[in-house]
């Protein structure tokens, strides 16, 4: 993706368990389209997803979320009035509901990497 569109930018945000393997990776592979922040304060989160241009919210494929999902984090995206690349196979799909984005399979890059590129055409 770097080459078909230099001018997206991933920022990732937070300190999940696997930050460090992917900011290894990233120095690895020598890639200057993302971009990891530290975790930050939510007034700060909602400031910082006003300057986006669409968001991503990704859940592990599990059972558990066949009962549905109840994140505050999906609810601050939504607010936002950003389109969501949402990653998911929940029973109680928000995003679709509200017409705010677009849903893809957990855990296919293939997907989601359509996805982006969809997204990137219509912002």
């Amino acid at each position: 993706m770097k080459d078909s569109f230099p001018n997206i930018k991933f920022i990732f945000v937070g300190d999940g368990p696997e930050k460090e393997k992917l900011v290894y990776i990233l120095k690895s592979k020598k890639l200057n389209n993302v971009e990891f922040k530290n975790a930050i304060p939510k007034i700060e989160i909602i400031k910082l997803m006003s300057n986006m241009d669409a968001l991503f919210f990704r859940l592990i494929n599990s059972p558990v979320f066949k009962y549905g999902i109840s994140s505050n984090k999906l609810f601050d995206y939504l607010a936002s009035g950003k389109p969501i690349i949402f990653s998911s196979n929940s029973t109680n799909n928000l995003v679709e509901e509200a017409g705010a984005g677009i849903t893809v399979p957990p855990d296919n890059p293939e997907e989601l990497a359509k996805a982006i590129f969809y997204v990137y055409h219509i912002t």
